[in-house]
């Protein structure tokens, strides 16, 4: 799968093939609540979800194919998930292209966001949705020409006119930058952003998520590294004329960040924390008590106190899927299936969430088949009352 989240694409484009766990077989797997949608490829991985109803909704990640990495794109229609066909970058030896977003303003309007390296380094790419198929829109590429290193990890749009990408570059020394972009009805452009922490060589700052609530109110998150060497939560907003570093405390990195309102955001931690949630309330972050000491990649909100949560938790055998839900006082877990199962070795992953509303939420990511040595596509619903596939 395509390198996601705080620190991730630096790592850059690499398809990770799994633990060398033992796991049930694919068939085992499927009857432990594998959710029967499609997963391309030898192996395919989901990295985000976003829909413009309940009866629209897009799951992007990437898929391995015998000769390159390619974009993942699953549609769905009210009643089924399909696949869509999505452009590439290359598709010969060693091409690699992944999606890490996607957000929809309509049926006929959404953009996925990501990176693809087809032999000149790791560069951004803006795939769009017009309502009749995915097409490729040119992208800037800031940062040194030969660093090798770009990534978008997060999109947010208000409306078809004003969306944002925030991410990674390298610039001189080796130094990870904030990487921002907007869209203007027109075009991409890249946008000057806060880089907190020291410009020594080696340093990072990096990007994983955005959520804008108006064209004048956009919060984006991630991490960086502190003058000691250690990561720290990272939080910039924009007030519809720049982005602007806003107070935060908290080591570790900010994974992705939902905002219902102007007073109502939350951010979830990347990290192992029993306080993995920080919400805004309109003056202030705060970092608000979990369970579970959950690594979270994704949070989505249907309502101020109807949230969701999602990632994962290592058992004494396995990783297992965490989802957490907010009811406008505490977080608290809910239980949900792990296609991958729960054995020694066990390998599941929850990436994303989005909720349409209360009853209605998706959570998508990968399980580990061992059968088959590949990663496979999971996508978990919510009813209202329970997760399933």
């Amino acid at each position: 799968m395509l390198a996601r989240g705080p620190a991730a694409a630096v790592a850059g484009l690499l398809f990770v093939l799994g633990p060398a766990g033992g796991l049930p077989a694919t068939a085992a797997a499927r009857a432990l609540g594998s959710p029967a949608v499609p997963s391309p490829g030898i192996s395919s991985s989901l990295s985000a979800v976003a829909c413009s109803s309940a009866s629209n909704c897009w799951a992007v990640g990437s898929y391995e194919a015998q000769t390159a990495q390619l974009n993942e794109a699953l549609h769905w229609n009210g009643s089924s998930w399909t696949k869509a066909g999505t452009p590439d970058h290359g598709t010969a030896g060693g091409d690699q292209s992944g999606l890490s977003a996607v957000a929809c303003t309509s049926a006929s309007n959404c953009w996925a966001v990501g990176s693809y390296d087809s032999g000149a380094g790791q560069l951004n790419q803006a795939l769009h949705w017009n309502g009749s198929g995915w097409f490729r829109i040119a992208t800037p590429d800031p940062g040194l020409a030969e660093s090798g290193l770009r990534a978008l990890n997060g999109v947010s749009c208000v409306s078809r006119a004003d969306c944002w990408a925030v991410g990674v570059h390298i610039s001189d020394r080796g130094i990870s930058r904030n990487a921002v972009l907007q869209w203007n009805g027109a075009s991409w452009s890249a946008v000057s952003a806060p880089d907190p922490g020291e410009n020594t060589a080696g340093n990072t700052r990096e990007l994983s998520g955005v959520s804008c609530v108006s064209a004048s109110d956009c919060w984006a998150v991630g991490s960086y590294v502190s003058k000691a060497g250690t990561e720290r939560s990272e939080v910039i907003r924009w007030n519809g004329t720049r982005w602007l570093r806003a107070a935060m405390r908290g080591n570790g990195a900010l994974s992705g960040v939902a905002c219902r309102a102007a007073a109502n955001c939350w951010a979830v931690q990347g990290q192992t924390s029993d306080t993995g949630a920080v919400q805004w309330n309109g003056a202030s972050w705060s970092a608000v008590a979990t369970p579970g000491d959950a690594q979270l990649s994704g949070v989505a909100c249907a309502a101020a106190a109807s949230c969701m949560a999602v990632g994962n938790y290592a058992s004494p055998v396995g990783q297992l899927n965490d989802v957490l839900r907010w009811n406008g006082a505490t977080w608290s877990a809910v239980t949900v299936s792990d296609p991958g199962g729960t054995g020694a070795g066990a390998h599941n992953r929850l990436a994303a969430v989005t909720c349409t509303s209360a009853r209605n939420c998706w959570a998508v990511g990968s399980y580990w088949d061992m059968s088959a040595g590949a990663h496979r596509n999971v996508i978990l619903g919510w009813n209202g009352h329970a997760w399933s596939s």
